[in-house]
């Protein structure tokens, strides 16, 4: 596997190369098990992609590309996370921000996300991983304390009822 750089700044992009991938293969670029895109292997069984680094504290970190169905195949090279080279937006470790608005490799492909939406997603279709419901959180959270709240509501204008 070959990188465009091993000392990297958050929010850099590196352009990464693998092969040895069966031809067609979809490959997983990750930084310490967190994922960062997905791939097709070409016809020879190279791939080759952009990603952003994202946060990561300072220090080593392993970048691997990984078989992610069929014959099992794993390339990693250690990188070296130096700092931000701009600060995330809202002060939030992943928070986005950067000279593209986001994890974004400017052509509208989101490489990281940050916040309820965890995981990948592309522009063009099926080099996306699966939904997890994670995105569902914050309104079915919402909806729950709002039943509490109408609950405790009713409880208190009933024992208003009897006392009076």
């Amino acid at each position: 596997m070959t990188l465009s750089a091993t000392t990297v700044h958050i929010g850099d992009a590196v352009h990464f190369t693998g092969t040895g991938f069966t031809p067609h293969q979809r490959v997983l670029a990750m930084l310490d098990q967190r994922a960062l895109r997905l791939r097709h292997a070409d016809g020879s069984g190279t791939v080759e992609g952009t990603v952003h680094i994202p946060w990561a504290h300072r220090g080593m970190h392993m970048f691997s590309l990984t078989a992610w169905h069929g014959p099992q195949h794993t390339c990693s090279v250690q990188i070296q996370v130096i700092g931000a080279a701009y600060p995330p937006a809202g002060g939030t470790p992943g928070g986005g921000g950067g000279p593209n608005g986001g994890w974004e490799d400017g052509h509208g492909q989101h490489t990281w996300h940050s916040g309820s939406e965890h995981g990948l997603t592309t522009a063009g279709g099926d080099d996306s991983l699966a939904k997890t419901g994670a995105e569902k959180a914050l309104a079915y959270g919402g909806a729950a304390a709002g039943m509490i709240a109408a609950g405790g509501g009713m409880l208190l204008a009933m024992r208003r009822r009897r006392s009076s």
